[in-house]
């Protein structure tokens, strides 16, 4: 049961709230994840939006085979859809590695005043346990400074990879998207 696997549930919840960023009129707006146990049975859902209208997997059981302008349609559509979810993805992605770096930054400063101030203890400190405890603690803040200079790298890395052009293609503009079916409702 997928379900109730934390890891699958946590995966679960991140992408409802991912998808839910979105704003496309050929992409269904999610408006929630739902978690709850119900009559002892751990259960997730997203609540969407109601399309009116046939499913692509409707329309495919009905006609076999698509006419090659519908599949032109269609195929435009969700090509469009997808070139603005890699957009937003990328902006997100993005507005996460500023904040790592700026967080990393933030840690770094405080993190080098503590290892000052607990190398003062240890060198000073009267008795052995007073010492040990900052050489522990020292341990500590060594091993946090390498986490945070671990953070700042791939941050730093990843920002600087060139984004541009990745996706090789331009999407179709609005305006050469014409004539979709009214049965699909303007959403695929």
């Amino acid at each position: 049961n997928l379900a109730a696997d934390p890891i699958v549930a946590e995966r679960f919840r991140r992408e409802a709230i991912a998808v839910a960023q979105l704003s496309h009129p050929n992409i269904v707006t999610v408006y929630d994840a739902v978690d709850d146990d119900v009559a002892g049975t751990h259960r997730q859902a997203v609540v969407m939006q109601l399309i009116n209208g046939k499913s692509l997997r409707t329309l495919l059981d009905e006609q076999k085979k698509l006419s090659p302008d519908l599949t032109m349609h269609i195929g435009s559509y969700v090509a469009n859809a997808l070139d603005e979810t890699a957009e937003k993805l990328d902006s997100m992605l993005d507005r996460s590695r500023a904040v790592a770096a700026d967080a990393s930054h933030h840690l770094r400063t405080p993190l080098a005043a503590m290892r000052l101030r607990l190398e003062t203890i240890a060198d000073t400190a009267g008795d052995q346990e007073t010492s040990a405890q900052a050489d522990a603690a020292l341990l500590e803040v060594d091993r946090l400074t390498r986490r945070v200079d671990q953070v700042l790298a791939i941050a730093t890395a990843e920002t600087a990879a060139d984004h541009s052009g990745k996706y090789g293609t331009e999407s179709p503009s609005r305006a050469s998207i014409v004539g979709m079916p009214p049965t699909l409702s303007g959403r695929v």
